[in-house]
């Protein structure tokens, strides 16, 4: 699998790739011509991306040539990136995907095509294969019922024992997520974090890699790159000295907390997390103050928000693979309110709304997953409702982003 997000692929990157001589395996794959239209040329085609997203993912190239033994056998190797002639880029798009929506069951949620101009004979096509949540997928084409994994030596298909263990699986994947949370969130109540057991209200989001919890995970390296990554804050919060080292877990990211003096405290006001496998944990703490004591900030939505994205962008630019699950929690908050103006609300929300500062009646709140299929939709769309959860446990219908 070529090493770089697929928006920063270019011709140099696919020479360079080819001139390493990564041979065709588990995951990355080399075809010379685009699939044809026969029925046949169809089914190989669901095979081998299906292939890709019940395994690890992967990439499959097209127009590049495979390189031949002295028998006239493919080695599996890499020739060279000649390209496909005469490609319309938006019909073929529009054919493959028609393919794979018809052809697979369940459909894939992680497919993506680029074109790449920049080769002898014409355009190079990369399919990026994501290693799918939802396995294991199925071709439904004509009539056909068949699973396909990948290994070493390549494309294989599925066995019943095999198929049933795929199976269990997947049905497994979200309680090991889950469980990993409620884990997280043990240890910052028994004050087990960088927070300590300084707070009484935290805030905490979890962003879980999919790949980190399926099969075994690959623990990505370099963790000193996510330096620039910012924890939870709140609007009123303002980061004094940030610190930032190497853990048992992997990489910290922490804002001190500071005393009257402004010495350092040995408790952190928030952090972030990122452990090997990909996954990270942001928290804060609300202060005990007459001003927060009972009350959740005005902007809490949009600084949840904020964290949200930056977060997403820093995962992202590093290279954390989609899908990605989003868990929200509220720790120590029954009895809180929002600190929200009656004059700020729309006049058709106060209406509706018969009573207002309702507190929230759950001590420990785990609000709604979302899930983040693509890193180009905008954040908010996703995000929204967590807000409206919160929002709705304090009386009011929904957020709304005007306050």
């Amino acid at each position: 699998m070529i090493n770089q997000l697929l928006d920063q692929i270019t011709a140099e990157s696919i020479y360079t790739f080819i001139a390493s001589k990564e041979p065709e395996g588990r995951t990355i794959e080399y075809k010379q011509t685009l699939p044809g239209s026969s029925d046949e040329d169809k089914r190989e085609f669901l095979a081998d991306v299906s292939s890709f997203a019940n395994a690890l993912g992967g990439d499959i190239l097209y127009g590049v040539t495979g390189e031949r033994d002295e028998s006239g056998k493919p080695t599996g190797l890499p020739g060279e990136p000649v390209g496909v002639p005469a490609v319309n880029a938006d019909s073929e798009r529009l054919r493959l995907d028609a393919v794979l929506r018809d052809g697979l069951d369940p459909r894939l949620p992680l497919v993506e095509l680029k074109f790449i101009d920049g080769f002898r004979d014409g355009t190079v096509l990369l399919i990026r294969v994501g290693q799918s949540w939802s396995s294991p997928h199925m071709i439904k084409f004509k009539n056909s019922s068949r699973f396909y994994s990948r290994s070493g030596a390549g494309k294989q298909q599925l066995d019943v024992r095999d198929i049933r263990a795929a199976f269990a699986a997947a049905g497994a994947l979200p309680q090991r997520m889950r469980s990993f949370r409620d884990e997280r969130l043990s240890k910052i109540l028994s004050g087990q974090s960088p927070l300590g057991s300084a707070y009484r209200h935290v805030l905490c989001l979890h962003l879980l890699p999919v790949t980190a919890f399926q099969h075994t995970p690959s623990l990505i390296s370099g963790l000193d790159r996510f330096r620039s990554l910012e924890p939870m804050t709140l609007r009123d919060s303002i980061f004094d000295h940030m610190i930032s080292r190497h853990n048992l877990d992997g990489f910290l990211i922490m804002d001190p907390a500071r005393g009257i003096n402004r010495e350092r405290l040995s408790h952190a006001k928030s952090y972030a997390q990122v452990f090997r496998n990909g996954a990270l944990e942001s928290a804060t703490g609300l202060v005990r103050s007459e001003r927060f004591e009972g009350w959740f900030p005005e902007h809490l939505g949009r600084d949840l928000l904020w964290t949200f994205k930056h977060s997403l962008a820093q995962l992202r630019t590093h290279g954390i693979p989609l899908p990605l699950v989003g868990f929200f929690s509220m720790l120590g908050v029954k009895g809180m309110r929002l600190a929200i103006q009656s004059f700020a609300m729309p006049a058709e929300m106060s209406a509706a709304t018969s009573e207002q500062h309702h507190p929230l009646d759950q001590d420990n709140v785990i609000l709604p997953d979302v899930l983040i299929e693509d890193y180009s939709i905008d954040p908010f769309l996703i995000f929204k409702p967590v807000p409206d959860a919160i929002w709705q446990g304090c009386g009011y219908p929904q957020y709304f982003a005007d306050v």
